[in-house]
């Protein structure tokens, strides 16, 4: 135990801990402020900088951060010091789901507080349905899962994980730009991260993984923006999450009979 510290002291603070959950971070805000605030690229670049600014104002976002560190070293990243079978799924969903209510802290109106939880509810139900049904919470294990019988069910799950992201991520508060939504910065990547680590075969410990698992990553929130501008044009969007929650818990117990 003493002598696997301080791999888990690296994956903490450097890989895949909070250096690199900042940074894909960084990245992630100055795309959705493109496509999303409209205020052109020098503003786009800049917006990373609010997070800082905002963590100092309200010192509760300080653990925003590490419980994004923590739900980051679960996912399944090539070259991770944490070895594959101490990775857990409720770790990342519970450390996540945590960092998303204090991201929001006091500014959660009644309504996009409705809509938060319902989008956290389904979006646990996406992630542990599959999960029951191959009794593993390894989220490599579940990312490798080609079993036709448990196709559907991963296929239907990770549509509505998707779905659910844009409610997760702030990118679509009823509508309305948002000031207090730099606070997500540092969940980009263990939301995204993870819905590519259960949905999609894990990249293998070689130097293309790391490469693939970013650009994976970064396509699934290019994704989420782009269902938060859908959103903010059509209110039919958020009401699908609930009917699709339940084709999913309708599938899963069909394919745990039939398995």
């Amino acid at each position: 135990m003493t002598r696997d510290l301080p791999l888990h002291v690296l994956a903490l603070l450097v890989y895949p801990g909070v250096a690199f959950v900042l940074a894909v971070g960084a990245v992630a805000e100055v795309g959705a402020a493109l496509a999303l605030a409209g205020g052109g690229l020098r503003a786009a670049l800049m917006a990373p900088a609010a997070w800082p600014r905002l963590a100092v104002r309200r010192p509760t976002d300080v653990v925003v951060p590490l419980l994004a560190t923590l739900a980051a070293t679960q996912l399944a990243v090539p070259f991770s010091p944490v070895p594959p079978v101490e990775r857990n799924l409720l770790v990342a969903a519970i450390a996540i789901a945590a960092a998303v209510w204090l991201a929001g802290g006091d500014a959660w109106a009644a309504g996009a507080a409705r809509r938060t939880l319902l989008a956290q509810v389904c979006w646990l139900l996406a992630l542990l349905a599959p999960a029951l049904v191959s009794e593993s919470l390894r989220p490599q294990a579940l990312g490798a899962v080609v079993v036709p019988s448990a196709l559907v069910l991963k296929v239907a799950a990770g549509l509505l994980a998707l779905l659910c992201l844009p409610a997760l991520l702030r990118l679509a508060p009823g509508g309305e730009p948002d000031p207090e939504a730099a606070a997500r910065l540092p969940l980009w990547l263990p939301v995204c991260g993870l819905w590519v680590s259960l949905f999609i075969p894990p990249s293998a410990d070689d130097p293309g993984g790391l490469p693939r698992f970013l650009a994976a990553t970064l396509a699934t929130a290019a994704v989420a923006v782009g269902l938060a501008a859908a959103a903010r044009r059509s209110s039919l969007y958020p009401r699908l999450l609930a009917p699709l929650a339940l084709v999913v818990v309708a599938i899963a117990a069909v394919t745990s009979v039939l398995t």
